[in-house]
């Protein structure tokens, strides 16, 4: 790709050239008719620096920044959350128990809620409690991230200004100008103001 540069226009403006382009005439929006020089004196103008397009393509900011926080700390707590979820302790299937342990969870079951409890059962309920706690911890952290994400999605972004260009030869008429000339042989008189007690 070869360079670019900028071919000045009296009007002010810069039109961007090729070396290839040497010996063409080109036109500017302000109607000159402008020859491009030789290749060797276009590589002496200045190097027209290639400009992104921040409207199409916006670049990486707070705004993204946020929203991938908040993504990731919804999925790191939703997964930990589901993990507690599979992982969380379960009472034997009876299906699967044999005809013994059958009867002797009949047994334990028929002592009641008041019956006093074993080790086991004190561990086994102990479990359960902190795989809810913890479980809920987790979802309130995922819910937080769900926030966060959602006020970064919805949350305005603020474009630059584009400054508009103004066109020199506007701006210089309007310096140069100057007010109108009164025709000669005439001469300007002030105002005359009436005066309320004449008569």
């Amino acid at each position: 790709m070869s360079e670019k540069y900028l071919l000045p226009c009296p009007c002010g403006r810069r039109l961007v050239v090729q070396p290839s382009q040497a010996g063409e005439t080109i036109a500017c929006p302000c109607g000159s008719q402008l020859e491009v020089p030789s290749m060797q004196a276009v590589r002496q103008l200045e190097i027209a620096r290639t400009i992104s397009n921040r409207g199409s393509a916006p670049g990486w900011g707070w705004r993204q920044a946020i929203m991938l926080l908040g993504a990731l700390i919804l999925v790191s707590a939703l997964g930990l959350a589901l993990y507690l979820h599979c992982v969380r302790p379960r009472l034997a299937d009876p299906h699967v128990l044999s005809p013994g342990q059958t009867w002797a969870v009949w047994q334990e079951l028929r002592n009641g809620p008041d019956r006093n409890l074993t080790p086991w059962d004190k561990r086994f309920i102990d479990a359960v409690a902190d795989n809810r706690h913890w479980k809920l911890v987790w979802l309130t952290i995922a819910a937080c991230g769900a926030v966060v994400l959602a006020i970064a999605a919805l949350g305005k972004q603020s474009r630059p200004r584009r400054k508009i260009p103004r066109d020199p030869r506007s701006t210089l008429a309007s310096r140069t100008q100057s007010p109108p000339e009164e025709p000669r042989g005439t001469t300007r008189q002030p105002a005359q103001t009436a005066n309320p007690r004449a008569t």
